[in-house]
C-alpha cells in the first residue's frame, strides 16, 4: 500500500493552493499518519515542481529545509507553537 493511501488528506476536496488551505491543511497534517513519508516526497521534487501543501509545509519551508536552515522538527516544533 502506497503513504498516499493512508494520508490523512486522503479523500478530502480542499484545493491544493498553499495560500488559500495551509491553515486547514495544518490541522489535516498535524495528525497525519504519513506526514513525514509526505514531505519526505516533496523534498525529492524540483523547484518547478513544488507545489502546494506537502506534509503540512508550504513551499518555502521546503526550501528552508532543503538547504538545511532548518530541520523537519524544528519546522514542525516551530508550526506547533505558533
Amino acid at each position: 500500500m502506497r503513504w498516499q493511501n493512508q494520508a490523512a488528506c486522503n479523500g478530502t476536496d480542499l484545493p491544493w493552493v498553499e495560500d488559500v488551505v495551509l491553515p486547514q491543511m495544518a490541522v489535516i497534517c498535524a495528525g497525519c499518519p504519513v506526514r513525514l513519508d509526505c514531505l519526505m516526497e516533496a523534498l525529492t521534487f524540483e523547484d518547478y515542481e513544488d507545489v502546494g501543501v506537502w506534509g503540512g509545509t508550504d513551499i518555502y519551508q521546503r526550501r528552508r529545509l532543503r538547504s538545511n536552515k532548518v530541520t523537519v522538527s524544528e519546522l514542525w516544533t516551530q508550526q506547533a507553537l505558533s
